[in-house]
């Protein structure tokens, strides 16, 4: 019983995730695909990212959370606000 109760949970909360994800739009949404957003979820085959909320492949999920994941360039900012987008090196300001 208790495993069903958390099977409707966790799909309540993937469904509550995509009706926010199909209200903030996006290039599927905008030119009328949101229902494949929907049907990943629905069909397990995608994950919502619980740092950054991105709609993630369940096979890339892994890599979204060590490489891609916006909070991992949140925090590098955080921890050294100089540092460049690119991460190449610290931003330069010329005071005239």
């Amino acid at each position: 019983m208790a495993a069903a109760a958390w099977r409707a949970s966790q799909r309540e909360s993937a469904m509550q995730v995509c009706r926010e994800i199909l209200q903030q739009g996006g290039i599927l949404v905008d030119r009328g695909h949101g229902q494949i957003l929907k049907k990943t979820l629905e069909d397990g085959s995608s994950v919502v990212c619980t740092q950054c909320g991105a709609l993630v492949a369940w096979s890339r999920a892994e890599a979204h959370r060590s490489f891609w994941c916006q909070s991992l360039k949140d925090e590098a900012e955080a921890a050294d606000p100089l540092q460049c987008d690119d991460g190449s090196g610290p931003n330069h300001m010329q005071l005239d």
